[in-house]
């Protein structure tokens, strides 16, 4: 049974390209049964025709599809000034790191492995259509137009994980929105790949200096890495109860 959620946008309009009809249909019932609009389109020209006439809050949209990749499609939509500011996230079987990556460059706002998860996949939504948090008081980033690759090493301290992401704090501001792969020997545990994040939120900490809550939520994570996780916090939490018992 779906937990729905309780926050989200009112009868947000959503279009899903993709040429599997049955996930269409599937996914379609999903959103609908929870409250969106919906339009489907099975390949980036039809999607295309489909913009021009109506206006949407999300897109969400396969890698593989006749006519076009959908990563040519999002490209497209970003260099559309009529559609450039609607959110696109992939929705896409194609699980491989350079795959996510990939989306990513392209201008995707998420990317979002199949098969999904019903309440994980309503939480992204609802994350993605939510209203855009306000500026961190007090934080100015300035930005100069570059052309380099770069890697820098930060301890963060991870304090909690779930099948959403994970919470840190850290000695530095990321700006939300932001993407990051995280290296820790918790990812060797659970037995899962460095995981790309996508920041949620960014907050000073009052009560430790230099330090900021950060919330991120997992991007490309397959549904294998997603049993990985349950089945190692499951272990964990019966753990702790034997401790306390």
């Amino acid at each position: 049974m779906l937990e729905f959620l309780t926050e989200r946008a009112s009868m947000a309009h959503l279009l899903i390209v993709d040429d599997d009809v049955f996930f269409l249909k599937m996914t379609r019932k999903i959103l609908e049964f929870s409250g969106y609009s919906v339009a489907v389109a099975v390949d980036s020209s039809t999607a295309f025709e489909k913009l021009k006439k109506d206006n949407f809050d999300l897109i969400l949209t396969d890698a593989n599809m006749p006519g076009g990749s959908g990563f040519d499609f999002v490209r497209k939509v970003k260099n559309d000034p009529a559609t450039f500011e609607i959110p696109v996230a992939m929705l896409t079987g194609r699980r491989n790191r350079e795959d996510v990556l990939k989306g990513l460059e392209c201008g995707a706002v998420d990317y979002i492995v199949k098969p999904i998860d019903p309440d994980l996949f309503l939480e992204k939504i609802n994350g993605l259509l939510a209203p855009k948090k306000k500026e961190l008081a007090g934080l100015d980033y300035i930005e100069l137009p570059v052309q380099a690759t770069a890697r820098w090493e930060i301890k963060f301290e991870i304090t909690s994980i779930s099948e959403q992401g994970l919470t840190l704090f850290s000695p530095i501001a990321i700006a939300p929105n932001s993407y990051f792969i995280l290296s820790s020997y918790l990812f060797g545990k659970i037995q899962i790949d460095r995981p790309h994040l996508k920041v949620i939120e960014c907050l000073p900490q009052p009560t430790r200096e230099n330090t900021f809550f950060i919330r991120a939520h997992f991007v490309g994570v397959n549904q294998s890495e997603l049993q990985r996780i349950r089945f190692w916090m499951g272990k964990n939490i019966l753990s702790e109860e034997k401790k306390v018992s």
